[in-house]
């Protein structure tokens, strides 16, 4: 396999040395459900009754809110 940047060999078995095992926890949805809306009086008795905001522009919603309780910080190379 060639390196992204020239034409050097890259093997990253050897870079990975002495790195964590990372595990992937099954984050798929278990079902999914299509509501359609007569009204836009509906949409907000719906908003209202499952207590999440529902607009025009909302794709989906997760039931029940998952709170991302990981704070995530970007580090750059140049900043380690």
């Amino acid at each position: 396999m060639s390196d992204l940047f020239g034409d050097e060999e890259f093997d990253w078995k050897k870079e990975w040395q002495d790195m964590p095992d990372f595990f992937q926890e099954n984050k798929q949805t278990v079902a999914s459900v299509v509501v359609n809306f007569l009204t836009v009086d509906d949409m907000n008795k719906f908003s209202e009754l499952v207590g999440r905001r529902i607009t025009f522009k909302t794709k989906s919603i997760m039931y029940p809110v998952i709170q991302n309780d990981t704070k995530r910080v970007y580090v750059d190379e140049d900043d380690a």
